[in-house]
């Protein structure tokens, strides 16, 4: 389990699914980026990444009106663009 990561699974059985899926995220290094919190102090919205650099905030402005369990979020990804160098001499 990568639990430090934000990434835990709960469940009321010992279902082998479960833990399969549990070692799959792990597997593949995902993180869970988003800790906003809902009304009922609970995060549904899960962002799964393996990018480390990804910032997950409450927006301001939405498309939609928010709902009591979903809070509108806003996705920030850090991305660095290589272009090749072309020297024109």
């Amino acid at each position: 389990s990568n639990e430090s990561d934000g990434v835990t699974f709960s469940s009321n059985s010992n279902s082998s699914g479960s833990c399969v899926l549990e070692k799959t995220y792990a597997s593949l290094n995902f993180f869970q980026h988003n800790s906003v919190l809902n009304s009922s102090l609970s995060t549904l919205d899960f962002i799964f990444s393996n990018i480390s650099d990804v910032l997950v905030s409450r927006s301001l402005d939405h498309l939609v009106p928010c709902d009591f369990f979903h809070p509108a979020l806003e996705i920030s990804l850090l991305c660095t663009l290589h272009l090749p160098f072309e020297n024109n001499s």
